[in-house]
Formats: C-alpha cells, sequence, structure tokens
C-alpha cells in the first residue's frame, strides 16, 4: 500500500511539476487555461511549433511549443484578448486573435499549417534568355555596345517576351550613333507599351539627333511628365531643343528635370539661361541664384553670378 501510494505521489509531482511549467508569470499570470493542437493539411501533427501569446494591453507575453503529439497547454493565463501566432520554420506562420476567459472554459485551438516547399535551385525554372541579358549589361557596363547589342539580340531570340531588352539595345544603337536602329528598337519596345512617357523621351531625343524634328513632336505629343523618372533623359532633351532655339520647349524639360534633380547645378544654370532667353527675369534670377547656393565656388556659380550681375 505504502509502494502504491509512493507512486501515486511521484505521478502526482510529476504532473503539478508539468502544469507548472506550462504556468505564467507576471502580467500575463492569470487563472486561465487554453490549450490547442496544430497539424499539417493531412492531420499529421507537428512537433516543435512556436505557439507565441501576446497581450499589448497587459504588455505581457510568453511563448511555448507543441509537443510530440503537436499538442500544446497554457495554463495560469490573465484573462483577456490575446494574439497568438503559431510559427514553425518550413511552415506558413498562422496569426490568430483569441479570448481567454479566467473562470469559465476556454474552447481549444485547433491550427493546421500549410508547408512551405522550398524549390532546390536546380529546379527552379530560370526565365530563357535572362543569362544573356545579364551578360549584355555587363558589356554595356565596359562600354562594349557592340558586344552588348549582341548578346541582347540572342536573348529576344531566345525569348520574345523579353521586350523591355529594346529599351537597353535603343541606348546602345544611340550611343553608336546609329540613329535608325535606336529609332526601330524603341519603337519595338512602344508596340507593347504604346503609354509608356520616359521611353517616348528616349526615343524623341533620338529623333532631334537624327534631325527628324516633326517626328520628335509627334512622339512626345502625348508624353505624360509625372511619369517621367528620368531627369537625365530630360535634361538632354532640353538641351536638344535649347540648341535649336525652341525655348519653350526646353524650359518645359529642364523644369522637370530640376524637379527629379533638384540639386544638379547645371540644369538649375540651363534653366536659367532658357529663362532669360525667354525674357522671363524673375524665374532666371530664382534659378541662377540657386546655382550659386548649390556649389558656390564652381565655374557654374561663377557663369550664374555673371549672369545676375547683368540682371541687374
Amino acid at each position: 500500500m505504502k509502494k502504491r501510494f509512493e507512486l501515486f505521489l511521484i505521478f502526482f509531482l510529476t504532473v503539478f511539476t508539468l502544469s507548472l511549467a506550462h504556468a505564467q508569470s507576471g502580467p500575463a499570470r492569470g487563472k486561465g487555461r487554453i490549450k490547442g493542437n496544430v497539424s499539417d493539411p493531412s492531420g499529421k501533427p507537428i512537433v516543435g511549433v512556436q505557439v507565441q501569446f501576446a497581450n499589448p494591453a497587459l504588455g505581457a507575453n510568453f511563448e511555448l511549443k507543441t509537443d510530440a503529439k503537436g499538442e500544446w497547454v497554457a495554463g495560469g493565463v490573465a484573462g483577456g484578448q490575446w494574439n497568438v501566432d503559431f510559427v514553425k520554420e518550413g511552415y506558413g506562420t498562422k496569426k490568430i486573435s483569441a479570448a481567454v476567459y479566467d473562470y469559465k472554459h476556454n474552447d481549444d485551438i485547433k491550427m493546421v499549417l500549410e508547408p512551405v516547399v522550398a524549390q532546390a535551385a536546380e529546379e527552379k525554372k530560370a526565365i530563357p534568355g535572362i543569362d544573356l541579358v545579364k551578360e549584355g549589361n555587363a558589356l554595356k557596363d565596359k562600354q562594349d555596345y557592340a558586344g552588348a547589342v549582341a548578346k541582347y539580340e540572342q536573348a529576344l531570340a531566345a525569348n520574345p517576351a523579353l521586350t523591355n531588352v529594346y529599351v537597353d539595345m535603343g541606348s546602345m544603337y544611340s550611343a553608336q550613333k546609329q540613329y535608325d536602329k535606336a529609332i526601330e528598337s524603341y519603337n519595338k519596345f512602344l508596340e507593347t507599351q504604346p503609354t509608356n512617357s520616359e521611353v517616348k523621351i528616349y526615343l524623341a531625343d533620338v529623333l532631334l539627333q537624327a534631325g527628324k524634328n516633326d517626328e520628335a513632336q509627334k512622339a512626345l505629343a502625348d508624353v505624360n511628365l509625372d511619369t517621367v523618372q528620368d531627369g537625365d533623359a530630360l535634361y538632354n532633351l532640353g538641351a536638344r531643343y535649347y540648341n535649336a532655339g525652341n525655348m519653350d520647349q526646353a524650359i518645359r524639360f529642364w523644369e522637370k528635370s530640376v524637379q527629379l534633380n533638384p540639386k544638379n547645378s547645371d540644369a538649375h544654370l540651363q534653366l536659367g539661361l532658357a529663362y532669360y532667353s525667354a525674357k522671363k527675369m524673375d524665374q532666371a534670377k530664382a534659378e541662377l541664384q540657386k546655382v550659386v547656393e548649390l556649389d558656390p565656388s564652381s565655374d557654374n556659380a561663377k557663369s550664374a553670378k555673371e549672369m545676375l550681375d547683368s540682371i541687374h
């Protein structure tokens, strides 16, 4: 009888000790008890899932893990609304909100975690032609424009869906002063994205260099400058029009250029000169003063100061 009592005492102490392991302390401590289990979609228990409790109102949090049966038990929990996260590497995290009651039964929480299937690198399907594009970009960085174009052409042959490559090809042809090929490349891209204003800016710049002014105006007819983010391209286009004596267009593109690149003293200086030529003296002064503020010891600032003296 004594032996049975000792065995019962050992069993009781073991259960009591286990219960204490799940009891909470500090602001998380209360009289609530809540439990649950975690499994995969097939019903197989998931061992070692982190069950993370957080109660912002109490400033309390605690964490426990599922056992070999995928089960967990939290005892001595303060009543209230708890955020509960279920986290396990290799599975998608689940987040829920659960009410814990101090003096009434809390329903079990049954959670299913979906496995995250990580494809092995060798099983991933690479985009056809993308490696050729990367090789072309590397050659472009080395200013091997002809070599870059050759790689881009191979990439398009491997995958005609890589239409963005036409933009890179256009810039490479333009750098080699092969304007007709550049125009053709930009137009091929615009067949797929006819409202892309940024590429229309590139196209217009090449058309102007090729002496096709009317076509450039047509390309710019429906350009939305609010969607253009390439301040350098706008600066270059403004310079083309300034050199051609078209102050209105030069001002239009340089105004947007300085908005995108407000610290570009070259752009501010050119815009100031354009305003001066257009007899817009107040605007000219503002831009020239900006040049002096940005780079007071530069040649640009010296030119700006001379212009400012002539305005006074």
